[in-house]
């Protein structure tokens, strides 16, 4: 096979992709990224860094995970329904070493809550980083900031998406205080983000997903749906490139309008390392 270290290059607009279609290539250590890219729909497809898909047309053995390392991976280079993508053609041209992968990101499961459900919003959602630069699983977070003039006690709370994928909550938000929940709480492997809890389960779909948040009484406090770029007016939601959080423009805005959010400019100020550009614990700027 055609050695091919950088995926990129025979991905969707790489600039080797015509040269080496039909072509039987090689790429060697990458992490799979994603196992459902055309969610909710199931075309037996998995993506590994790079932003190249891999086609199951042969029914391979090895089920993917988000997460798991592919030693390697060989097949025929092939463009079909707009993506390019390597179609290997037996167990023999995959190699994956279990990385203990985080659960899928696609959402297929119906909502907890209906999305007009009266909310209590003492705590309120105020940034998402759904699709950071680079490994998702390593620089996602979510901003909750506290609304009220009174200490919130988050012991017993919970923050989950429609799927039902979450994570238990606890310390506290003084007043006017933001709490962030990363992937990782080390600064050095989030992005730099300064988290004061993890996400553990809960991953977050990237352009269109949910952050529901439920208190220690298992009442509504805050959900937030937010979706890809258009749609008239009342689903507007802003268009972001990879590394631009989600941010609402003003903590008593309407969080459940896309209209009220924003794309984190990019600027220096606003990154926050690798992961891409946000504020995560402070205001916008």
């Amino acid at each position: 096979p055609v050695m091919v270290t950088d995926p990129s290059l025979i991905a969707d607009n790489g600039y080797l992709r015509k040269q080496l279609e039909s072509m039987f290539v090689q790429i060697p250590n990458r992490f799979i990224i994603s196992t459902a890219p055309d969610c909710p729909f199931d075309y037996d497809m998995f993506v590994i860094d790079g932003d190249l898909r891999i086609e199951d047309e042969v029914g391979l053995s090895y089920e993917p995970v988000r997460g798991d390392f592919v030693n390697y991976v060989r097949g025929i280079v092939h463009f079909s329904h707009g993506n390019q993508k390597v179609m290997p053609r037996s167990d023999d041209d995959i190699s994956v070493a279990a990385c203990n992968g985080v659960p899928e990101k696609c959402e297929i499961a119906e909502c907890i809550v209906e999305d007009d459900a009266e909310e209590t919003g003492n705590v309120v959602i105020t940034e998402i980083q759904e699709n950071p630069r680079g490994s998702d699983f390593e620089r996602e977070f979510i901003e909750l900031y506290n609304a009220r003039n009174l200490t919130v006690d988050l012991s017993g709370w919970r923050l989950q998406n429609c799927a039902d994928s979450g994570v238990d909550l606890s310390g506290e938000i003084p007043p006017g205080g933001f709490y962030v929940l990363a992937s990782q709480r080390s600064q050095n492997e989030n992005g730099g983000v300064r988290a004061q809890a993890t996400l553990d389960d809960l991953q977050l779909s990237n352009n269109a997903g949910s952050v529901v948040l439920f208190n220690s009484e298992g009442a509504l406090v805050d959900q937030v749906r937010y979706a890809h770029p258009g749609g008239d007016e009342e689903t507007m939601w802003p268009d972001r490139q990879d590394g631009q959080s989600l941010q609402l423009t003003n903590p008593s805005a309407d969080n459940r309008l896309g209209e009220n959010w924003i794309a984190t400019p990019i600027q220096d100020r606003n990154e926050y390392g690798d992961g891409g550009w946000g504020s995560p614990g402070r205001m916008i700027e």
